[in-house]
């Protein structure tokens, strides 16, 4: 059924009879991590209220994160949950959701606000918040409370179930371009992005990667799937439905070493300044 939503990019969706009847909504995500968006929470959860082929089309149209995750919130707030329930008893992290690696956390955490539920979750693997595109703009059009210093957490404490090492998919780059000094050329950012890439003795030419990209970039050719990186849109649609891990999301080699670098520096000045404040005592 159209519905408005007023959205940021949509003024109005398709959404799904059952949902917009219900008279109450309980949205039940897993916590995982994400290729395009770093974490699917929530927020994300309820862009399964759209037809598959609207979905398809957004991902072409929409093709920076942070556009696509204003589209996601827009779907959100149409069709907002009275209760979002995420179950982190077993998550994943890593490239995820596809080729992600599975990882006990043991947490089930529940509340009216959806917003909350994601920022709690994001708090939890270690990362920030206000970094996630989905949680940052739904907090900022008032749909909810993404920054974790303004939720009360009832329960156990967010440090008790902390996990310090959880491994973020690659394109944690969205939170990581943001310490990376503007004033650099756009071919170093350019090196920060990921792409699909094809591993071939995994391939076993199902075509299920050429179906769903939405822009036609992938093609089989003697069983093998190739990507025109001259139109991909890096929307990794690929890399989800790929059941044999065979398209894995990557970074250049360039873009490793910024990334590695960009990591570590901080923590090198941070100690070269402390060496050289005890020198100045």
């Amino acid at each position: 059924m159209e519905t408005v939503c007023n959205g940021h990019f949509l003024e109005k969706v398709y959404l799904s009879t059952i949902a917009l009847d219900a008279d109450v909504i309980i949205n039940l995500p897993k916590l995982k991590t994400h290729s395009l968006c770093v974490l699917t929470g929530g927020v994300k959860n309820m862009y399964g209220t759209i037809p598959l082929g609207l979905r398809r089309k957004f991902h072409a149209d929409y093709i920076r994160s942070y556009d696509f995750s204003q589209v996601l919130i827009d779907i959100f707030s149409a069709v907002r949950p009275q209760l979002t329930i995420m179950d982190g008893v077993i998550a994943m992290e890593g490239e995820g959701p596809a080729a992600g690696s599975l990882r006990k956390l043991g947490v089930i955490l529940a509340s009216q606000d959806t917003v909350a539920v994601d920022a709690v979750a994001t708090k939890i693997i270690g990362l920030n918040p206000l970094d996630i595109h989905t949680t940052r703009y739904s907090d900022e059009r008032g749909l909810g409370v993404g920054n974790s210093e303004n939720i009360e957490v009832v329960g156990e404490r967010i440090d008790d179930v902390a996990v310090p090492d959880f491994k973020p998919p690659s394109s944690a780059v969205n939170t990581l371009s943001r310490r990376v000094p503007q004033f650099l050329p756009r071919f170093i950012l350019n090196q920060l992005s990921i792409k699909p890439s094809v591993i071939e003795r995994r391939c076993s030419g199902c075509s299920e990667c050429e179906k769903i990209c939405p822009v036609g970039a992938i093609s089989v050719s003697g069983k093998t799937a190739k990507i025109d990186y001259g139109i991909c849109i890096q929307c990794m649609c690929c890399h989800e439905v790929c059941r044999f891990n065979a398209i894995v999301p990557r970074r250049s080699i360039a873009g490793r070493t910024i990334q590695f670098l960009t990591n570590i520096l901080p923590n090198i000045l941070r100690k070269l300044m402390a060496i050289a404040a005890r020198g100045y005592r």
